[in-house]
């Protein structure tokens, strides 16, 4: 069960920007900085938003109602934070950072609807690979390729068709999945574990049969996702692929 979505505070025209845009625009990002416009991406290009002005103080509002004292503390002491923002049931992915001139905030359209497998025209290795009971199995490629989207619906067919305990470890959670045939924890990093380390050491001991990573991104986690593979169960983690440079 996904937790209640907090009141967006009323006075705040960033949540009125992601609220009623979409309604407007096919947008995919907003980008908010301190002192300048609000820009948004459609169809792959941005748009300058003359009229929907981004100060500090609307920034500051969303870190402090969406963060909370502690997260947000580690936010104005790291210079970065990710986080995901519900506005009236639309989902969306967040990165807050600073920069030269303030503080800004990327939000990223998420799809809440669990996708199903069948619908994403996926190989045939990627439906077989779901009857393994133990392993590693990851997915890569660069943002926004569909890794998560991939994920997610494969979660979404084993608890249409099998009864396991499945523990996801993401920063932040994108796709909710309601239990059917399955039992489903969901852990965000930064609010309910303090990393994918700390999350993935623990929930070895947490009964699971299958571990979803959002990310491997250091040594320890690595390690530990290997561990786990090794001693029958199966992972499903995402890993970016780096940028080509030119």
């Amino acid at each position: 069960m996904s937790e209640p979505e907090k009141p967006a505070p009323i006075d705040n025209p960033v949540y009125r920007y992601l609220d009623e845009l979409p309604k407007e625009y096919r947008i995919s990002d907003f980008h908010m900085r301190s002192g300048s416009p609000l820009a948004i991406r459609v169809n792959g290009e941005i748009q300058i938003m003359q009229d929907c002005p981004i100060t500090h103080d609307m920034l500051d509002g969303v870190f402090r109602h969406e963060l909370g004292q502690e997260l947000y503390d580690i936010f104005d002491e790291k210079k970065d934070v990710d986080f995901a923002i519900t506005v009236n049931g639309a989902r969306f992915r967040a990165n807050g950072y600073h920069t030269l001139n303030g503080w800004g905030l990327i939000c990223r359209t998420i799809v809440t609807e669990v996708p199903n497998i069948d619908q994403l025209g996926l190989p045939p290795a990627v439906h077989s690979v779901l009857n393994e009971k133990k392993g590693l199995v990851l997915v890569t490629g660069p943002t926004g390729s569909g890794k998560s989207t991939s994920l997610a619906s494969m979660i979404n067919k084993i608890n249409r068709e099998r009864a396991e305990h499945i523990i996801t470890i993401e920063d932040p959670v994108e796709f909710v999945h309601s239990e059917i045939k399955s039992i489903i924890s969901q852990r965000e990093v930064g609010r309910d574990t303090v990393s994918f380390a700390s999350a993935l050491k623990g929930a070895l001991r947490e009964d699971p049969d299958i571990l979803l990573l959002g990310e491997m991104r250091d040594y320890e986690t690595i390690s530990l996702a290997l561990t786990a593979a090794e001693t029958g169960h199966i992972i499903k983690t995402q890993k970016r692929r780096p940028h080509r440079s030119v």
